[in-house]
């Protein structure tokens, strides 16, 4: 176990991750959603489920999905490799750097997970980083113990893994902000991209936009 309020090294220099991410995800949500969409359909199996979630009023992207989840002990060993990953792969998908592609589309970003089927049952836990500490010359995510935290009602009971994207700037959701019907284009977005694998799992990923007004989209 990783424990409680532990900082966790991801074997990179700052300044490698701010170009890395900066060339793909910054200012850019639409493609922060469809990477969501991607490690939704990593994590589930056949007839999997995920719940993509843009507030355009908070500023926020919330992703839930009923996949495998991930152990303390396997995010562990994948921030600690990030850095090799780095080196050595040329598709920025493959780095290992995926999931944290709304670190700098946001100021914050959180993951929190467990293992689903592990035996014994494991806590959930969060790994955790603010943007501000990517400048830093070497980065490490904190992971906190989640002993009381669960999925236990509503919508998302029995999900496994929430990703959660905070203060993102305004200036980033003006696209969406300005579509008639901006679920409509995100999910015709992760459509185009990843129809195939969906179908194949029969994956269900439903995508809901609260708008400035405080209304709802779904799709």
């Amino acid at each position: 176990m990783v424990g409680t309020n532990k900082k966790m090294p991801a074997g990179f220099h700052g300044g490698n991750i701010m170009i890395y991410l900066g060339q793909v995800y910054s200012h850019d949500p639409k493609t922060v959603v469809k990477e969501l969409a991607q490690n939704i359909i990593d994590a589930c199996g056949v007839d999997g489920k995920g719940h993509i979630i843009v507030d355009l009023k908070k500023r926020t992207v919330r992703s839930y999905d009923n996949g495998r989840g991930s152990s303390e002990e396997e995010m562990t060993i994948r921030i600690s490799q990030i850095g090799a990953r780095m080196k050595t792969d040329d598709n920025i998908g493959q780095k290992g750097i995926g999931n944290l592609g709304g670190v700098l589309l946001g100021e914050s970003y959180r993951m929190i997970t467990r293992e689903r089927d592990a035996k014994p049952r494991t806590n959930f836990f969060s790994v955790e980083i603010e943007k501000s500490r990517l400048k830093e010359s070497e980065v490490a995510f904190d992971f906190n113990d989640l002993p009381n935290f669960t999925f236990s009602s509503g919508k998302h009971e029995g999900s496994s893994t929430l990703v959660e994207i905070r203060g993102i700037p305004k200036s980033a959701l003006n696209e969406l902000n300005r579509a008639e019907n901006p679920a409509e284009m995100l999910a015709e977005e992760i459509a185009n991209a990843y129809s195939l694998k969906l179908r194949e799992k029969r994956i269900k990923i439903t995508v809901e936009v609260i708008k400035e007004n405080g209304t709802e989209q779904t799709v």
